[in-house]
C-alpha cells in the first residue's frame, strides 16, 4: 500500500468520524421532535437575569414579553442588571418597575457581562436561573416550557434555542441563516446527548446551586466575552448534568445582522472566546471542521496534478469523492433537521452552495481573531 493511499485513507477516516458525529446530532434533534414537554410539573421559582448595556431600543419589548408569560408572576423574578449604559435603558426599565413588582433593576458594580450576571445571581431568589440578552423577543409559554423541561430532565444546565429573525433576502441573510442552523443544530444536538459542547448566552438556564458550585464565571473575568461557554465548561467540570430543549416554544428570537461589518465583528468575538478554551471539546470539533476541508482540498489538488495510474487511480478517486460526501452531507442534514425542528423551511441546495463560502469565512475569522480584538458596545472583547 503506497503512502499516498494511506494518506487518502486517513483523510477518509477523519471525514467518516466527523460525519458520524454530525449525524448523531441530527438524529437527536429528530427524536426530540416527538417528545412532549409538560407545561405543568410543579410551580418553581424562576429568576430571569438580563445583563444590559445600551439596550434602550429593545429592552421594553423583551420585558413586555416576560410580563406576558403564562408562568405565574408570583414565581417569576426578573432582574435587569445595567452594565454602564449611556442611553435611556435605565429610565425605560424604571418606568416599567412602577407597574411590575417582580421587576428589579440593579447597577453592576463591575464592568462587563460576567460581572453583571454575577451581581444578578447574588440577588436572585429562584432555584432556576434563566439567562437572557436584552435585545431578544420570546413567546408567552417560554418560561413554563423551560421549567417543565428542567424538572423532567433533572439536569443542572439546560441549553435553549436561539432563532434569527430574517426579514430580507440577501447573501448575508442566507449565510447567517445557514451558519446559525449548523451552530444551533450542533449546540442542541450535543446537549440532547448530555454533551457540554456549545452554549448561547442569549438563552440558557442553570440551577442556582450549579452556578454557585461552579463559581460562576469569576475565574474567567479577564475575558469580557464567552460567559456562556465558560459557565458550561465550569458546570461540566463540576460533574453537572447538561441537557437541552430544542422546541421553538422555549426559543428567543434575535435580529439578524444587516451589514457585513456587524456580522464579521460578531464572529470575531465568538472566535476570540474559543481561544480561551484550548482543551474544550468545542475547540477540537471546530478545529477539525475548519482544517479538514483545507487538507482535503490540498490532497485533491495534488491528485489532480499527479494522478496515480491503473486501479490505484480508481480507488483513490472513489475514496476522495466519498470523503467529501460524508463530510459535507451530514452538515447539511443537521442544518435542515434544525430548521424543520423550529418549523422553518430549508433548502439543501442553498446550504450546499453556501458551505464553501462559510468554511472560507470561518477559517479567515479564526486566523484574524488571533491578532484582532474587535470592540463590542465600546469595549474590547477581551479584558486587559
Amino acid at each position: 500500500m503506497t503512502g499516498l493511499l494511506l494518506l487518502v485513507l486517513a483523510c477518509w477516516a477523519l471525514a467518516l468520524v466527523h460525519g458520524l458525529v454530525f449525524w448523531s446530532w441530527r438524529e437527536a434533534l429528530r427524536r426530540s421532535a416527538s417528545e412532549v414537554v409538560p407545561l405543568h410539573v410543579k410551580e418553581i421559582d424562576l429568576s430571569v437575569i438580563i445583563p444590559v448595556r445600551n439596550e434602550a431600543d429593545g429592552i421594553v419589548a423583551l420585558l413586555q414579553d416576560l410580563h406576558g408569560q403564562t408562568h405565574p408572576h408570583a414565581n417569576t423574578q426578573v432582574i435587569v442588571v445595567d452594565d454602564g449604559s449611556t442611553d435611556a435603558t435605565r429610565e425605560k426599565v424604571e418606568d416599567l418597575q412602577a407597574r411590575w413588582s417582580e421587576l428589579t433593576l440593579l447597577r453592576s458594580p463591575g464592568e462587563g457581562k460576567k460581572a453583571a450576571i454575577g451581581h444578578g445571581v447574588a440577588h436572585a431568589r429562584g432555584e432556576l436561573l434563566v439567562m437572557t440578552d436584552g435585545d431578544v423577543r420570546c413567546g408567552p409559554d417560554r418560561l413554563r416550557t423551560i421549567a417543565g423541561a428542567w424538572q423532567v430532565q433533572g439536569v443542572d444546565m439546560l441549553l435553549l434555542p436561539v432563532l434569527t429573525d430574517k426579514r430580507w433576502t440577501a447573501l448575508l441573510a442566507w449565510l447567517e441563516e445557514a451558519e446559525q442552523a449548523v451552530l444551533q443544530g450542533a449546540t442542541l444536538g450535543a446537549g440532547l446527548q448530555g454533551q457540554a459542547l456549545l452554549a448561547n448566552g442569549a438563552n440558557f438556564a442553570v440551577s442556582r446551586k450549579a452556578f454557585l458550585d461552579a463559581l460562576g464565571m469569576r475565574t474567567d473575568a479577564r475575558w469580557s466575552s464567552g460567559d456562556d461557554l465558560f459557565l458550561l465548561r465550569a458546570v461540566a467540570r463540576q460533574g453537572g448534568r447538561i441537557g437541552a430543549l430544542a422546541g421553538p416554544e422555549a426559543a428567543v428570537v434575535v435580529e439578524g445582522n444587516t451589514r457585513w461589518r456587524e456580522f464579521l465583528s460578531q464572529r470575531l468575538r465568538w472566535a476570540g472566546k474559543m481561544r480561551a478554551l484550548p482543551f474544550a471539546p468545542a475547540t477540537w470539533v471546530a478545529s477539525i471542521a475548519l482544517l479538514w476541508p483545507w487538507l482535503a482540498a490540498a490532497l485533491s489538488g495534488y491528485l489532480l496534478q499527479h494522478p496515480p495510474v491503473g486501479q490505484g487511480l480508481v480507488r483513490i478517486v472513489l475514496l476522495m469523492t466519498t470523503a467529501w460526501c460524508i463530510w459535507a452531507l451530514p452538515i447539511i442534514a443537521l442544518a435542515c433537521a434544525w430548521q424543520r425542528r423550529v418549523h422553518r423551511p430549508c433548502s439543501s441546495f442553498r446550504m450546499l452552495l453556501l458551505l464553501p463560502l462559510g468554511m472560507l469565512l470561518s477559517t479567515c475569522i479564526a486566523v484574524v481573531s488571533i491578532f484582532v480584538r474587535p470592540k463590542w458596545k465600546g469595549r474590547r472583547t477581551r479584558g486587559r
